[in-house]
This record gives structure tokens, C-alpha cells and sequence, in this order.
């Protein structure tokens, strides 16, 4: 399994840097709250909204793990601080690096990501999080 990372910057209108800003991770189109990390190995799980804030330079970063969600998960970002209008998007898609997969499509249009056992090499197949087929 592995992280994958993104981060941002919050400002505002007019460009204006807000600095602990809260940042809720929910799935995409949900009120679901989505588990995310704060470092790419070891770190916190975070699954309360909202999960982190924004640093003094209204910056923030998350990873998100295979382990807890399948390759095409969407999430949606709420950004949000009193005294300010707040932003959000929905259907945020994060970056995957999924040049080790093999990836197929079987005859109703569903993806199989195939990945090598780490200690054989052997392609496995997993059209979710923890199906094996």
C-alpha cells in the first residue's frame, strides 16, 4: 500500500493568504467523513472534520492511503474560518501514481488495478480496497 500526497494554499478573494483556516475532507458529494494522514508513513490518522487547519503561510497537506480507499475515490474539501466566506470543491481527485498497476478493464467497463506481491512479484488484482479476484 502506499500515501499519496496533496496540499494547497487557502486565500482569499483578493488573494489574501488565510492562515488556520479549517480543512474538513469529506467523500466526494457526502457529508462522509473521509480518513486522511498527515505524513506519508507512520503520522496521525485524522477522520474528525475538520481533520487539519492551515499553517501561518495558509498552507496545508494530507495523504491519503490505498489501503483505506480504491483508486478512483473522489473527496470533497471544505475549507472554512469565522469572519470568512469559505470555499469548498467537490469531486477533488488525488493524484495517484498508478505506473506500478497494471491496469485492465473487464467486459462491463469495470477497472482492475493489478499490482506485484511484494515478495513474489505475482500480479494481484483488486477491484476494491480489499477484494483479492
Amino acid at each position: 500500500m502506499a500515501r499519496h500526497r496533496t496540499d494547497g494554499t487557502v486565500r482569499d478573494q483578493f488573494g489574501n493568504i488565510i492562515a488556520s483556516a479549517d480543512v474538513s475532507i469529506y467523500l466526494a458529494g457526502t457529508s462522509t467523513e473521509a480518513t486522511v494522514y498527515d505524513a506519508e508513513t507512520g503520522g496521525n490518522t485524522l477522520a474528525s472534520a475538520p481533520q487539519l487547519q492551515t499553517d501561518s503561510d495558509g498552507q496545508f497537506e494530507f495523504w491519503v492511503d490505498d489501503g483505506d480507499y480504491d483508486h478512483d475515490q473522489k473527496f470533497r474539501v471544505v475549507l472554512a474560518k469565522t469572519g470568512w466566506a469559505g470555499d469548498e470543491k467537490d469531486n477533488v481527485n488525488i493524484p495517484r501514481n498508478t505506473s506500478a498497476y497494471l491496469v485492465i478493464k473487464d467486459a462491463d467497463g469495470t477497472k482492475h488495478y493489478m499490482e506485484p506481491d511484494t515478495e513474489t512479484g505475482a500480479l494481484l488484482a483488486s477491484t476494491t480496497k480489499t477484494d483479492i479476484v
